[in-house]
């Protein structure tokens, strides 16, 4: 019989809290966030207007009004590493868009007992790594109208089990409103049974997604969503509340999100901040974790215009 170190075991942990879906699904970006501001306003997609929303709802790409990189890195239970990075160059027949992310764990152990010591031993040492490119173009037909889709590349590989899986989908965005008030839509991986297949002959279900997202602004941003995810009957609801301390400088938020942990929906609550300072604009976002080890996580990212 043989055993894990026990980083194995967190990573089992980490995937099996953040799937919103059996085991058999991939992991989703959305589960994560796509940035700390995003994060900080409880992973409502498609309203940071910058060139991260390509992994969220392509169609805020509307808001990258030149040329754009944003970065995203950070750890889970200090093992599993997690980094995405977007650009975004806006000209006159739309915006365009590349993405990519990867996600993965090192140094895990397989170990098997020795009959002659009764100690462990290493027998095997592997990782895990998921990597995901992704292709965004988005267009203004109207004013109060954006429309946007990614096309999406994806490479997993499982090195205990020596096999790579590759898949590939689509998302489909839009984003309609005013100055006043906005809607997102999006739709992730609208490519029905378009399966991660390993070279094994095990595949991994790629879930549709349909998320809707509101967002009212005035003196203060208040904004909300409800997400419906295959498999599940149960709606999962987000909302946020925002306002700027320094008008286009500064700005804080705090919100309250709803996600899955196999099949019970659990909650918790976020709070974030956005400083500008051109070409910088720098993100951070806190949200407390029920790990005993891992009670408090900060998020942090910087995206440039220029």
């Amino acid at each position: 019989m043989t055993f894990f170190r026990s980083s194995f075991s967190l990573f089992l942990l980490f995937v099996l809290s953040i799937q919103a879906w059996p085991i058999a699904d991939t992991l989703m970006i959305s589960d994560i966030g796509s940035s700390a501001g995003m994060i900080g306003i409880a992973n409502i997609s498609g309203f940071m207007q910058n060139s991260s929303c390509i992994f969220d709802n392509p169609a805020g790409l509307n808001g990258v009004k030149n040329r754009e990189i944003s970065l995203f890195s950070t750890q889970f239970m200090d093992e599993i590493g997690y980094t995405n990075l977007a650009s975004a160059f806006h000209f006159d027949l739309g915006t365009i868009g590349i993405g990519y992310y990867t996600q993965g764990i090192n140094g895990l152990y397989q170990t098997i007992e020795n009959p002659n010591t009764n100690q462990f031993e290493v027998i095997n040492e592997f990782e895990y790594k998921k990597d995901l490119f992704i292709l965004a173009y988005q267009i203004q037909p109207f004013s109060f109208l954006s429309i946007g889709s990614s096309l999406k590349w994806i490479n997993e590989s499982f090195s205990i089990a020596e096999t790579t899986g590759k898949g590939w989908n689509m998302d489909f965005g839009l984003i309609v409103g005013n100055s006043t008030w906005d809607a997102s839509l999006v739709a992730k991986n609208i490519i029905v049974n378009s399966n991660i297949a390993f070279e094994n002959g095990t595949s991994e279900n790629q879930p549709y997604q349909l998320i809707l997202g509101l967002r009212f602004q005035g003196p203060y941003t208040i904004l909300g969503q409800i997400q419906q995810i295959e498999h599940h009957s149960s709606l999962l609801k987000s909302m946020a509340f925002k306002t700027d301390l320094m008008k286009n400088r500064l700005s804080v938020s705090i919100g309250y999100k709803e996600f899955f942990v196999l099949n019970t929906i659990q909650s918790t609550i976020t709070l974030g901040t956005v400083l500008s300072i051109p070409p910088f604009a720098f993100q951070y976002s806190y949200e407390p974790n029920d790990h005993f080890d891992f009670k408090h996580k900060h998020y942090y990212s910087i995206g440039i215009n220029f």
